[in-house]
């Protein structure tokens, strides 16, 4: 039972209230309008994208999805599997997350009790064309005189600067 206490400016009033039963109707939670999904990584107190893996983690537990969506919502995932797989002909990881009453909407309009990412394998530098940004920044310092190539978009986000820039000799080559 529920004691209830209240004033109405004569002083406390008491009142039991009695029992009344309550049905809570579980909802389910369906991601969509899904605007990026990122691996992370939490250890020690801090988060790391690590959306640009280049081999399957060993300790799967301390990885979760962050997923926003177009009206920036986030939503956090537990990462339950990584695995290497091709789509396509395409080697990707495939990331498999899970959270309590999450349905997902497959390609096919059915509906599964997980969520699944894929994450295309990065491809290694082939000649003078780069598709990861820290083997080109690494070969920039190197040969500063160089001709390099970008053979994809590329992302900063895990690769720490020499100090002010990534590149700390005087760079006379083309990019």
């Amino acid at each position: 039972s529920t004691t209830m206490v209240y004033d109405r400016g004569d002083g406390d009033v008491t009142e039991i209230l009695d029992n009344q039963p309550i049905q809570l109707d579980l909802k389910k939670v369906e991601l969509k309008n899904i605007k990026r999904t990122d691996l992370i990584k939490y250890e020690n107190g801090k988060e790391t994208n690590e959306s640009l893996i280049t081999t399957v983690p060993d300790d799967k537990r301390n990885y979760y999805l962050k997923i926003t969506s177009k009206n920036q919502k986030t939503t956090l995932l537990a990462v339950k599997n990584i695995e290497e797989t091709t789509v396509n002909g395409t080697p990707v990881y495939k990331v498999t997350a899970i959270a309590d009453n999450l349905v997902s909407r497959t390609a096919d309009n059915k509906f599964e009790e997980e969520y699944v990412h894929y994450i295309e394998k990065p491809k290694v530098h082939e000649d003078n064309v780069y598709y990861n940004f820290n083997e080109l920044i690494t070969d920039m310092q190197k040969n500063p005189n160089g001709i390099f190539k970008l053979g994809a978009d590329l992302n900063a986000a895990n690769v720490k600067p020499n100090g002010k820039s990534y590149v700390t000799t005087k760079f006379r080559g083309e990019l």
